[in-house]
């Protein structure tokens, strides 16, 4: 179970990491560009948009849409095995 609550957590990772912020790689959140040690959710968007960088946000969004289906992926099929492993569903 922690193997995969682990993968759920790199699932929202980027290896690209944020724009002009390569070692930030959480998609969701980061330190804002310009709030020092803030939280900032959706990095990539909000500083996109922040900058009216248009086409940027855009990609930004189209990045963060993938990477939050491929976690909603991976989420599904791990509800399918917990329910799997259920005693109600054991022979």
């Amino acid at each position: 179970m922690n193997e995969v609550l682990l993968r759920t957590d790199r699932a929202v990772a980027s290896s690209a990491g944020l724009p002009r912020r390569p070692w930030y790689r959480n998609l969701l959140s980061a330190p804002g560009w310009y709030t020092g040690y803030s939280a900032k959710t959706l990095p990539g968007i909000r500083e996109a948009i922040e900058a009216k960088r248009w086409e940027e946000a855009e990609a930004e969004a189209a990045r963060l849409a993938k990477t939050i289906g491929d976690e909603a992926g991976l989420i599904e099929r791990m509800t399918q095995t917990l329910v799997g492993l259920a005693p109600e569903n054991a022979k």
